[in-house]
């Protein structure tokens, strides 16, 4: 498939993946089951959002999000395990993140398979490459959008900020000073994204329903 993919490239050829290829592959590479269903949850929220860019007059490439949107974790379970492996602490993670978080790892993988329109996004959706490149305005909108989305699936649903940080203080204590550097990024994020989508978070909570 990579080949493939490599060949079409080199002919100028744009090669984004369908959903049926982007969900075929997370099976490929044995994505655990949970973390694709995130990956879904994710990917409905962008698309929502991305529609909303979309009718308030802000072009966004459907098609790259969504494919974005459901590869985005694809190297979730490996920086999981590279970190349960070396045994590392907190200091130790963070010390590393660069090489061994899930959106380093997933940059590379979407250039091994020929995705590279898709590698940016998969490195930048990370919360804390929001501490790396804090600017909106460096970031294009289908990365934000994406972070966004990706932020506010806690616990299987749709759910504020303030509620998703919760859960990451208390799961990563050891996380404390960076994740409230990055909460506060956050924030500019979701004020960002719902003013170009000209919605409330309100209306995000109908994806529950």
């Amino acid at each position: 498939m990579a080949s493939r993919v490599l060949a079409l490239q080199s002919q100028g050829i744009s090669m984004i993946p369908s959903r049926e290829e982007c969900l075929r592959v997370l099976k490929e590479h044995h994505v655990w089951d949970n973390i694709i269903e995130h990956c879904k949850r994710v990917t409905r929220n962008a698309l929502f959002i991305g529609n909303k860019f979309i009718e308030n007059g802000h072009p966004v490439d459907l098609k790259l999000l969504e494919a974005a949107a459901l590869l985005h974790d694809i190297c979730k379970k490996d920086e999981i395990e590279i970190i349960r492996k070396l045994n590392l602490d907190g200091p130790q993670i963070i010390e590393k993140i660069r090489s061994i978080g899930h959106g380093y790892l997933g940059e590379s993988k979407m250039k091994e398979l020929g995705y590279d329109e898709l590698a940016d996004l998969v490195k930048k959706h990370t919360m804390q490459y929001l501490l790396e490149e804090p600017e909106l305005k460096r970031s294009r909108d289908e990365t934000l959008i994406l972070t966004y989305a990706d932020s506010l699936d806690v616990e299987g649903k749709v759910n504020t900020i303030e509620n998703a940080f919760k859960r990451y203080y208390k799961r990563y204590p050891h996380f404390n000073e960076c994740l409230e550097q990055e909460e506060k990024e956050m924030y500019k994020v979701e004020k960002y994204v719902l003013e170009k989508a000209g919605i409330i978070f309100e209306d995000l909570l109908k994806l529950n329903e």
